[in-house]
């Protein structure tokens, strides 16, 4: 399937069932597509739903 690398952002407008405003950075073209993919099958992007720390929401693994 692949790596997405998809990054949703915090802007929701229209996209309110799907996502939530708790989401860091801006959307990129893959992020739009991921948001459409979930609208269109009535999925939610559960991390963007509730707020958690920034720490928290970014996976802050080192590349080796």
């Amino acid at each position: 399937m692949g790596d997405i690398n998809a990054n949703v952002g915090g802007e929701n407008s229209g996209y309110e069932t799907t996502m939530g405003r708790h989401a860091l950075g801006t959307r990129n073209e893959n992020g739009q597509m991921f948001m459409d993919f979930c609208a269109d099958n009535d999925l939610v992007i559960g991390g963007s739903v509730f707020p958690h720390r920034d720490v928290h929401k970014k996976n802050l693994v080192p590349s080796t």
